[in-house]
This record gives C-alpha cells, sequence and structure tokens, in this order.
C-alpha cells in the first residue's frame, strides 16, 4: 500500500471518526481505523465500537493498493500537526505504516486489516432525504436529558416515535427530568417508526456531529440497525432493543398554576446563584411571590444567595419547590424564546418549562427533597 494525500483533507475525514475510534475501546483494533487504498483512487476508511460503525473516504494519489489498520488517534495528531500540505503513506518490510510529511518521518505499528472485526453499515438500505439542521436541532434539544450509558434505571437513549399528524416527537427522560421535541421531517413516515425507535446516546451525539455543517442528509432504517448518509461519509448504529418508559403519564395534562419569565434573566440569576452550589449542595429554591420570582441557593461551608426575577401573567397556587439548579439551567440555554412559561400542576409532578410560541417542546423536571 501506497499513496499521497492532503494534509487537510485528511485532518476533516479523521476527525469524523475519532466518537467511535474510541481510546477506551473493549479491544485494541477496536481503537484503530481501517485503511483500504482502493483502486478508483479512493482511500476508504472505517472504524466502528460494534454498536457504532462509520465509513467514509477522501481522493487519494494511487501509487499501490492495499489495507491496514492504525490508531486513529494517533494518526489525527501526527497529519494535525505536521508541517506539510502533502503526505505520503507506505506499508514497510516490517508492516508498520511509515508516513512521510517534509523533513518528518513517522513509523506507526499496525494490526492487519484481517483482525478488524467485520460490521454491518447497512449500506444498501432504503433512504428518504430530510433537511439536516431541522433532525439537529431535535437533537441538540433533547441530547441533555438522556441518561449516562451506565444508568441502570433508565433507558441510555432517545425515543423517536410518529405523530397522528405525521411529525416525528423525539423523547429523553433520565428519571429525573424529561424533554420532547415534535418536528415535521417530511418522508419520515415512511421509514415505519410505528411503533418507535430508540437511538443510543452516543449515536445521537454522532448524528449531531456528521449533520453539523449539512443542508440535507439521507436517512434509512433496516431491522436493528439506523442508516445516516452524508456527502461521502455513512454512519450505521446499532438501536436499542428496550422499552422507553410511557412518558405520557409522566407529564400532567392539566396545569393550573404557570406565569411567564425573561429567559436570559432567569438564566442570569441561576448562574449567579451556581457560585454556592456544589455536588452536594446543587438545589435552587423557587418561591412565587405576587409579581416577583424569588430563587436562593445555599451551602453550610459557603453562605447563602438570594436573587429575584419580575414574571408575568402569574396565576394559579403558590409555588414553593427546589430544583437541581444545573438541570433548570441547561433546559434553559436549549430554549429559543425571549419569554418563557414556567408550569406545575403541584410539588409531586415538578415544574415544566415551554415556549409561548411553540408547542412542540417541553422539558419537565422533577423537584428535589431538601
Amino acid at each position: 500500500m501506497r499513496f499521497q494525500a492532503e494534509q487537510q483533507v485528511l485532518v476533516n475525514v479523521l476527525q469524523k471518526i475519532q466518537g467511535i475510534a474510541g481510546k477506551k475501546a473493549s479491544m485494541p483494533v477496536l481503537s484503530h481505523v481501517l485503511l483500504v487504498a482502493q483502486e478508483d483512487r479512493q482511500l476508504v476508511l472505517s472504524a466502528t465500537d460494534l454498536d457504532l460503525s462509520l465509513r467514509t473516504s477522501a481522493e487519494v494519489t494511487l501509487e499501490e493498493t492495499g489495507q491496514t489498520t492504525v490508531s486513529a488517534k494517533k494518526l489525527l495528531e501526527i497529519v494535525r500537526e505536521v508541517n506539510a500540505e502533502k503526505l505520503t503513506f507506505f506499508l514497510n518490510p516490517n508492516n508498520r505504516l511509515e508516513v512521510l510529511a517534509g523533513r518528518s518521518q513517522f513509523e506507526l505499528a499496525t494490526i492487519p486489516a484481517e483482525d478488524f472485526p467485520f460490521f454491518n453499515i447497512a449500506a444498501d438500505a432504503a433512504t428518504v432525504s430530510f433537511e439536516a439542521q431541522v433532525l439537529r436541532n431535535a437533537l441538540i434539544r433533547t441530547l441533555f436529558a438522556i441518561p449516562a450509558d451506565d444508568d441502570p434505571f433508565s433507558v441510555p437513549g432517545l425515543f423517536c416515535e410518529v405523530q397522528s399528524d405525521g411529525e416525528i416527537r423525539f423523547i429523553a427522560s433520565d428519571g429525573h427530568r424529561l424533554a420532547y421535541e415534535q418536528v415535521e421531517l417530511l418522508h419520515f413516515d415512511q421509514l415505519g417508526l410505528d411503533r418507535g425507535i430508540i437511538i443510543p446516546r452516543k449515536g445521537v451525539a454522532e448524528l449531531v456531529r456528521i449533520l453539523e455543517k449539512e443542508e440535507r442528509a439521507k436517512i434509512g432504517l433496516k431491522e436493528d440497525r439506523l442508516l445516516v448518509k452524508v456527502a461521502n461519509t455513512v454512519l450505521s448504529i446499532q438501536l436499542l432493543e428496550e422499552e422507553f418508559p410511557q412518558y405520557r403519564a409522566i407529564v400532567p395534562d392539566q396545569r393550573p398554576n404557570g406565569f411567564l419569565i425573561n429567559r436570559e434573566q432567569l438564566y442570569l440569576a441561576l448562574k449567579r446563584l451556581s457560585v454556592f452550589t456544589d455536588q452536594n449542595w446543587k438545589h435552587v429554591l423557587l418561591q412565587l411571590r405576587g409579581e416577583r420570582l424569588e430563587l436562593s441557593s445555599g451551602n453550610p461551608e459557603l453562605g447563602q444567595a438570594n436573587d429575584e426575577v419580575d414574571v408575568v401573567e402569574a396565576q394559579g397556587e403558590p409555588l414553593s419547590m427546589s430544583f437541581n439548579i444545573r438541570y433548570v439551567m441547561e433546559a434553559l440555554q436549549l430554549m429559543d424564546s425571549e419569554m418563557i412559561r414556567f408550569e406545575w400542576l403541584d410539588e409531586l409532578h415538578g415544574g415544566i418549562f415551554t415556549e409561548p410560541d411553540n408547542a412542540d417542546y417541553l422539558s419537565l423536571i422533577m423537584p428535589m427533597l431538601v
């Protein structure tokens, strides 16, 4: 194997696979990228962690075909740091990958390509085209509520289902908070999402990353894998087979209590109060007093902080509830409206943040017992 490639082109494609070829891989070869130099002058790069698989390619100047695997992390570090517009790669007699860049020379240990695990990219799945930024925005606004993979009490994924009007709803919940976003994505109803699918947290994060600069993309579903195609890149995600909780039972239909409040003013007040919070003392107490919302946080070792923000259109019963301050701040950061609405049924059902001009987004946070 021997080829030449432009530095920036290689940096771009190698960055795409870093989130999948992880340093905490269960097998050494899973931290590697499979390089295949093809006769059509394409260098095909593949990475997998067995649940997520990504394949991308770059055009190169080919001298000899071949294949091998090398550390994805180290290869990116080398390519990014060298001072050369073009690099030469070849396998030496010891089956090490040599990289030549100007006066710099590197030799990377390899693992034979035959040892790279077979993965099903499902590239032949039927796909539909969609607006990439519409999907990406919905994923970003719900990703924060997906539990960590090691949470034994929650489903570590994003639930997607078709609504009666054909729109797609994305729902995430970690047991302490819940968020959903409903958007119109043409042709998604053709994917067979009637029973819903669950995308693992890492898969959602990779989707957000590869869709960042795309206007349109293609998506398909084949058996238990979700396939997304953008330009010269294909991402295949193993879907979760767990059963998602009945989230509709968590969100109360009737919320007679509520008020409108300026989102930025509330966020800045919470940011000031967060100075007095830590891992043990992380709550903020919200109390509604007429046309103002009083906020307080405290830590016996550090002290006490109080603030207040004006509200409008307050209605219903008095409010006195404590919440995880970080959860509230994360919810506010992902909302777009200048004014937001805070609603609640009672102290047991938590508080709900909505946008007055967008009925398709909701963020629920359960209260803390202090």
